[in-house]
């Protein structure tokens, strides 16, 4: 990648007001995904999250970029009900939560137009149903200056760095999702085929989304997954579709679960 590059110069768009939804219901493919990889997981005995808890970086949930937030309602997108829903499947699965400690974990995200993206906020790991207000817009992140600029009524999540360096790695790509299994984490970094960040680059950094940005670039694909070593119990997939992205996370249940 070339030095000094700058991501995310996406145009400021007009602020459209939208109501909250209170619903709680997941769509029927979503909670059927949730039921059916949650028995498996117990079938492997791969729910026990905290079993190797001291072996988690709690620096998880932590933004270490420089943030410019806008108090406003997001804007509103026609696949926002299936994005949530495909987050509280994960959660469902204990793929999204908090650690003991309080620390949340996980977060889910969708390309809205050029380089802007909606994307849970932070601290939310731990709410089983998000409403739109948890969600807020990215305007626009710069990655050598380390700033995030977001739109919203809660606080951008610690890894929108990272999930705008997949966005602007390939146009194509219209979801990402970010999850923590320990299991998972650990046979992917063993699978000599699974792309990996390297061990030495901390989550929430510039470097990492370096990293993200090459790995992605070097698939030649828009949809995919990959293990960040350096951010322990880290997972991250993507794809062309909401509903494609979350299949990626359904292979890596299947395959290494």
């Amino acid at each position: 990648m070339a030095s000094g590059r700058a991501f995310g110069t996406a145009r400021r768009k007009p602020r459209r007001k939208t109501g909250v939804s209170t619903s709680p219901r997941l769509d029927s493919w979503t909670n059927s995904f949730a039921k059916e990889e949650s028995a498996m997981l117990r079938r492997k005995g791969s729910l026990g999250f905290f079993q190797n808890e001291k072996r988690v970086n709690f620096d998880e949930g932590y933004i270490k970029f420089s943030l410019s937030m806008t108090q406003g309602d997001i804007p509103k997108h026609p696949d926002w009900e299936k994005l949530n829903n495909a987050r509280g499947s994960l959660h469902q699965l204990g793929l999204i939560g908090t650690y003991p400690n309080g620390i949340g974990f996980g977060n889910v995200s969708m390309r809205n137009s050029g380089l802007e993206f909606i994307i849970t906020g932070t601290a939310t790991g731990g709410i089983p149903i998000l409403r739109e207000h948890d969600y807020c817009l990215i305007e626009s992140f710069e990655l050598e200056k380390n700033q995030v600029r977001a739109m919203g009524r809660t606080k951008a999540s610690s890894e929108s760095m990272t999930h705008g360096a997949i966005y602007s790695a390939e146009e194509s790509i219209r979801s990402v999702m970010h999850f923590h299994n320990r299991k998972i984490f650990d046979s992917m970094l063993l699978d000599g085929s699974v792309p990996k960040t390297p061990k030495d680059i901390e989550y929430g950094t510039p470097q990492m989304a370096i990293a993200m940005d090459r790995i992605v670039r070097k698939s030649g694909k828009n949809s995919g997954f990959f293990v960040t070593e350096g951010h322990d119990e880290g997972v991250f997939a993507y794809g062309p579709s909401i509903d494609q992205a979350l299949e990626q996370t359904h292979l890596l249940l299947r395959r290494f679960a």
